[in-house]
Formats: structure tokens, sequence, C-alpha cells
């Protein structure tokens, strides 16, 4: 067998498939999260509400592919593995676009004169806020991989019961007692006592693992009711939420609230037992190993297509925007991570991925 045999066989096909559907849900994120500003009122801000509800899972869901793909691995323990090969692959192409978006920034959207003042106040505040919104994911990643040896090494050495006990400390502590704070102010723990885990997020990585290596079958019907369920009650509560305060302050949408973990801890199985099951999979493979390696690459450029794209659709009307602004940025994004991943010389600064032909998963 030879070499593209080789790392081919090693793939993981129905997380190839999974992360090129989360990068989907991300971009309706961003293609509607402007028509959910403001009052909850109109056909529009529903319809956006209610997209934002069933796309919320993507970002844990890719969070839970990471640490399903990491954590079972003895070379997660390596200090080396971890800072020199895969946190540059992280930190590269992230630095290169967080520069690309500073410039547009301090451009105003390449509408008005460069900035220097600007941008040297923003490149000096890179390491605290991320230049552009969604640029927080690399900062979240940057924290696991800090913690990957350490939680490796816990992961191996214990059961999944326990695993499954520190799950439910971490959803009580990270996901519902901040939710029902920010709610009205009660069920507030004292700092003294805080049990709260890197924002919740670590918790959506070991959740990974846990839901990957879980023996228990859960039938298809129960995780898909409950998908819709708690996609349902992400829009429903956000609706609510906003007509009762009417502030900017979306607890409902976090990605650790109780309502967007659930969502996501089944669109997780459920997709992972359709995908793996499907005959589409394993007859495209290379197709989707192609779109799967050029999915970090997407997330991080598909921020600035996107936001030019939506200066050139202004004042059409939004159901239009909307469904323009998701296709054409999918398009393009995804042309302009796959164009680079066939360039020697742009390939690792644009996308991280080092080899231009290569089938291994990145895992991230």
């Amino acid at each position: 067998m030879n070499n593209m045999q080789s790392a081919e066989s090693k793939r993981i096909e129905y997380f190839d498939a999974m992360r090129i559907i989360c990068m989907l849900g991300v971009i309706v994120i961003h293609v509607v999260g402007h028509h959910v500003d403001g009052k909850p009122v109109g056909a529009v801000w529903h319809t956006a509400n209610l997209l934002e509800g069933f796309a919320r899972f993507s970002v844990p869901v890719f969070m839970m592919i990471t640490g399903a793909l990491l954590l079972k691995t003895d070379s997660s323990l390596s200090l080396k593995t971890v800072y020199l090969k895969r946190m540059p692959r992280v930190l590269v192409p992230a630095f290169v676009w967080a520069c690309i978006y500073a410039v547009l920034i301090c451009t105003q959207k390449f509408s008005a004169p460069f900035d220097c003042e600007k941008l040297k106040n923003i490149l000096s505040d890179i390491w605290a806020t991320p230049v552009y919104e969604h640029l927080w994911y690399v900062y979240a990643l940057v924290a696991f991989y800090i913690l990957l040896p350490i939680l490796r090494l816990l992961i191996k050495n214990c059961s999944m019961n326990f695993i499954g006990y520190c799950l439910l400390i971490w959803f009580a502590a990270s996901c519902v007692l901040p939710t029902l704070s920010s709610i009205n102010g009660i069920f507030k723990v004292t700092p003294d006592a805080d049990l709260n885990v890197r924002s919740g997020y670590i918790g959506l990585f070991v959740l990974g693992y846990y839901l990957d290596n879980l023996k228990i079958k859960l039938k298809p019907g129960y995780l898909a009711a409950a998908f819709i369920a708690a996609s349902l009650g992400t829009a429903v509560l956000s609706f609510y939420y906003l007509k009762a305060r009417g502030d900017a302050l979306r607890p409902f949408y976090e990605y650790f609230s109780p309502n967007v973990v659930v969502s996501s801890a089944a669109a997780f199985l459920r997709l992972k037992a359709v995908l793996s099951e499907k005959p589409a999979i394993k007859n495209n493979k290379h197709i989707i190993i192609s779109l799967s390696n050029a999915v970090f690459g997407v997330y991080l450029c598909h921020e600035f297509f996107r936001t030019l794209l939506y200066e050139l659709l202004r004042g059409l009307n939004p159901f239009a925007e909307m469904a323009v602004s998701f296709i054409v940025t999918v398009a393009v994004s995804f042309a302009f991570s796959l164009i680079c991943s066939k360039i020697k010389y742009i390939c690792y600064v644009f996308t991280g991925n080092k080899n231009p032909a290569a089938l291994k998963l990145r895992e991230r």
C-alpha cells in the first residue's frame, strides 16, 4: 500500500463530513447575526433567530471533534508535538489573518485612508483581544493545546464513569449556573467555590472524547428530538429573554449554555451515526477529504469575504441578502482555501496545512 492509501485508510470519515457541516453552520451564524441585533420584531428577525438556534451546535461540535481526536492519542502527551507541530499550525495562519483583518478595520473595509495608529493599537492588544470576533476560537484552541498533555494523561488513567462524573460537574458549574446567573442574578457561586473551567470550553473538548467513546447506543429518534427541542429552545428562550429585557445579552446563544450543549451533544451523536453509515461518504471520500482539510482555512477567511459581500448587498431584500451572502461566502471561501492548499509557498501561512497533498486529518 502506498503512502496515500495508508493515510487515507486512517481517516475518520464521519469526522471529515462533520467538520464540513459545522463550517456551513458557522457561516450561517455569521450571515444572519446582524439581523438578530436590536428588538425581536418582524419576520426577518424571527427567521434569523431560528436559523441561529439551529446552527449554534456548529462551534461546540468543532471542539468535540478536536477533543475526540486528540484526547485518545498518546502523541498528545508529547510537549514537542503540541508546541512545535500542532500549535504553529494554528497560530501562524491565525496571525496572518489577524493582520489582514486589522488592515480591513484600519481602512474601514477599504473605503478610507489607512490608519497606522489604529493598526498599532490593534496589534499591540492582539494577545488579549481577538482582532475580529470569530478569531476568539483560536484563543480557546490554544488554551486547550496548553492543557492537552495534562488532559490526555488524566483521561488515559480514568474510567468512563469518572469522566462522566467530571462532565456532570462541568455542566452544572460552567453551563447551568452561569446561564441562570445571567438571567436573573441568582444562583451565583462565590469566587471561593468557583468551579468554572476555562469559561466552559475545555469541557466541550472532553465531552467530544466521552461521546465518541460512549458504548450506550441512544435511539436515533431520541437524538433527533433532543436536537430539535434544544435548538428550538435556543430560539424561543432568546426571543422571550430579549423581549423582556431588551439588552444586548444573549445567554441562550452562548456555546456552553445548557440548551446549546444539549443540541450539540445530540448533533454530534446523530451525525456520527448517520455519516458513518452513508455510502455517499465513502464513495466521495476524496472530495470530502479535500473539503475537510480546507475547513480551518475557510474558518479564518470566510468573515473577510462575508464582510466585503455585506457591503455590496446593502439595500437588498434581507431574505435575499441572507441567501446570497451564505451561498457566495461558502463558495468563495472554500475556493480560496482549496486554491491556497495547492500552492506550496502560501499553503501553510493561509490554511495551516504544511503539505498541499496531505490526506491526514488536521486534528483541530
